[in-house]
């Protein structure tokens, strides 16, 4: 049965359900590989940890079911005679349907990846803190995991923890985590970590300096966006407002030509 999710409403929490035991019926059927990639796509998503791996596969099913049947139903209310109209109305909403899911998924990575690359430097800071004070690695880790604003990654960081508590070596969970989130500063970070702990170098310095490198490179994004902006400007300039202000403009000359009575 799948976990309990107050906050849905009861015909959302029908879809959840039927949801949820397509994909454990379609799991087995699937390779390791493509469970664990299925997998890493739910953790980017910052979607419940214990959904299935083939929860994105139940639900491009549901959706072209779904879409099938409301392009059926679409040809029959708008009395399609041709059987070939009523087929692609079928076939356009089924495909519709089967897509959305891998869209609005694709739509939450990247907007978990930007608030990972977002929240990673002050993680960073709160680690570096630690290992000043005298804490050790660990314990760093730990509280970067408590006081850092919720999100992905700190998300992402707890189930590493967690893996880390049962027994599993801190490097392999960390490399790991940095696997399933794969986002370029996290990369980056665990391999720091890795680095400093192999050649026992200063970690806080490597951290810090780390730091400062991902706001920067924030800065140089937000700098490069603001230079797309008047380019990205043009089209609705050139479709929306160019025409009403020449509309503006012609107008009254055009009537000039026309005497007070009109053409």
């Amino acid at each position: 049965m799948p976990p309990p999710f107050p906050e849905l409403s009861g015909s959302q929490r029908w879809g959840w359900s039927l949801s949820w035991r397509l994909a454990c019926h379609l799991e087995g059927r699937l390779g390791w590989r493509t469970r664990e990639r299925l997998a890493q796509f739910v953790l980017q998503a910052g979607l419940p940890v214990q959904l299935p791996a083939a929860w994105l596969p139940a639900r491009m099913v549901l959706g072209g079911g779904a879409g099938a049947a409301a392009g059926g139903l679409a040809a029959w209310l708008g009395q399609a005679q041709a059987g070939a109209l009523a087929a692609g109305a079928v076939v356009i909403g089924a495909l519709g349907a089967c897509c959305l899911p891998v869209w609005s998924l694709r739509r939450r990575i990247r907007d978990n990846r930007r608030r990972i690359v977002t929240d990673l430097p002050f993680l960073l800071d709160i680690m570096t803190l630690c290992l000043e004070a005298g804490q050790g690695m660990a314990k760093a880790l730990y509280l970067a995991a408590r006081y850092c604003p919720a999100g992905p990654l700190t998300r992402g960081l707890s189930l590493a923890l967690n893996e880390i508590r049962a027994g599993r070596p801190q490097r392999e969970a960390l490399q790991a985590l940095a696997l399933k989130l794969d986002v370029d500063g996290v990369h980056a970070w665990v391999a720091a970590l890795t680095q400093a702990e192999r050649l026992g170098g200063g970690t806080s310095a490597m951290l810090r300096a780390l730091a400062g490198q991902l706001r920067e490179e924030a800065i140089q994004r937000a700098e490069e966006a603001a230079l797309r902006a008047p380019v990205k400007m043009l089209l609705p300039l050139v479709s929306c407002m160019f025409p009403c202000t020449f509309l503006m403009l012609g107008f009254p000359l055009v009537m000039d030509f026309f005497p007070q009575g009109g053409p």
